[in-house]
């Protein structure tokens, strides 16, 4: 992945920690650098990403490529001594007999807008992603994402 993009990627998971849990700056900074680095190294070129809460409340990196769905996730935060972090990556194939995949949705004053909670089953957890569309076809990177893991899995999206 661009060094650019990974470093966004952490940026957004290191402010997570900080502002929604006890984590003080150094430990949020060991996070932002064990999540970029590992974005930078795991996943592919032109992946589309998102930066998404998990189950538990903490935040997760979803990426798909055309074939496969990683999900970056930090496995521990050292908060005694040197603060530094570990991440781990879970690579999956884009597979409708593994994975599965519902959308709920609203939509706004005659259909302009649709908010949209996409929800992936993978074996081993359940991972959420809120996206947006407008009427005019705009969607935010959230909902593309959805969509290239809709489309890969066999579901047919319209337009």
């Amino acid at each position: 992945m661009e060094e650019g993009q990974a470093w966004r990627l952490g940026d957004l998971v290191a402010d997570f920690y900080l502002h929604h849990d006890d984590y003080d700056q150094d430990e949020a900074n060991s996070v932002n650098t064990a999540t970029s680095w590992h974005a930078k190294d795991a996943l592919p070129d032109g992946a589309l990403t998102a930066v998404v809460e998990f189950a538990d409340g903490l935040p997760v990196i979803v990426a798909a490529s055309e074939s496969r769905l990683y999900v970056i996730d930090v496995a521990e935060v050292e908060r005694e001594g040197t603060p530094g972090a570990q991440t781990r990556v879970r690579s999956h194939a884009l597979d409708p007999k593994v994975i599965t995949l519902s959308q709920l949705a609203r939509y706004g004053e005659g259909g302009s807008f649709r908010n949209a909670e996409w929800e992936i089953g993978l074996p081993e957890m359940r991972v959420s992603i809120s996206g947006r569309s407008y009427a005019k076809g705009e969607v935010d990177e959230n909902e593309q994402l959805a969509r290239r893991i809709a489309e890969a899995l066999g579901w047919e999206m319209p337009g």
